[in-house]
Parts: C-alpha cells; structure tokens; sequence
C-alpha cells in the first residue's frame, strides 16, 4: 500500500478484436516523438500518458509542434483514442521493453512461449503495439509470429494489450 509501483501484469484479454492505428495521420510528421516516447522499461505508462494528451490536443499548435490531422476512429481508430477510460483506471500500453520483459518472462519461466504456440497456449494476437515510437513514421511493435520486437509504420494497424502496475 504505500513505496514504488514493483510489479508488472500484463492484461490477460485485448483491448478489444479490433487491430488499431498507432497515430495514422502523424504518418512522417511527428518529429519530436522522442520527447513524448521511450523504448525503456518503466516509461509505459508516461508514453502512454503524453500521447493520449497529445491526442486529445492534437491541434493546438501552442502546445504542441503542428496539427497532425483528424485522429481517427471508428473500428481501427488509433489505439490513444480509445483508451483513454483504461488510463484513468491505470492501464497503459507497455513500452518496447516492457513488452520484451513480459515475453522474456513467458519464455523463461516455464511457461513455454514461443513463435508457434503464443495464440493457442496464451490467447495473443500475431503483433501489439508498444507505446514507444521509433521514427518520425514508425512505432515499436511485439512481433510475436516472429519472436522479437521491431517497428513497423504508425498507419499499419495491430492489436492492443493493456499492462498495469501495483
């Protein structure tokens, strides 16, 4: 009840069925992503944090560099547009490491993960988006079909895996 959050759960469902956008219309226009994104371990929730406020903000050019366009919504809307009720209850999209933590710990600790079994055995989706950009058009994903981590380019559409902390 009281010190520093110490353990990681990763959500045991989706979000939702739906594969989702990272930020569709800051395709190559996000420059300043480092700013508002971390690949380390710990910075989910402050990733997720500064985009769903950037999102919310997206035009006010005062606060932030430029007007990225609409967000999107709908069935693929971008995954900061549709969590926003998850974060205020402490959910948040890991970071690329924080995904990288959790599937080491599935692998490593009898659990068994691997590039053949991760829907069967654990309910997981081929790829999830991390909370972590890499390039001004490309986010950190966890590829589980392959068995890494990569980036692929914000207007492609994956899954969405909520973490929290106690």
């Amino acid at each position: 009840t009281s010190g520093a959050d110490r353990f990681y759960v990763m959500s045991l469902s989706d979000f939702d069925s739906s594969m989702h956008y990272w930020y569709k219309n800051a395709y190559n226009k996000m420059s300043d992503y480092s700013t508002y994104t971390s690949t380390a371990f710990g910075k989910g929730r402050d990733n997720t944090k500064k985009m769903v406020e950037r999102m919310k903000n997206h035009s006010d050019t005062s606060k932030y560099s430029a007007d990225y366009g609409d967000a999107t919504t709908g069935t693929n809307a971008d995954i900061w547009n549709i969590i926003e009720d998850k974060v205020k209850q402490g959910w948040f999209v890991p970071s690329s490491g924080e995904w990288s933590a959790f599937a080491v710990m599935l692998q490593g600790k009898g659990e068994g993960l691997t590039t053949s079994n991760y829907s069967d055995k654990f309910g997981l989706q081929s790829r999830y988006w991390c909370s972590s950009q890499r390039t001004t058009n490309v986010a950190w994903d966890a590829d589980f079909n392959g068995g890494y981590v990569s980036g692929r380019t914000v207007d492609n559409t994956y899954y969405v895996r909520l973490a929290s902390t106690f």
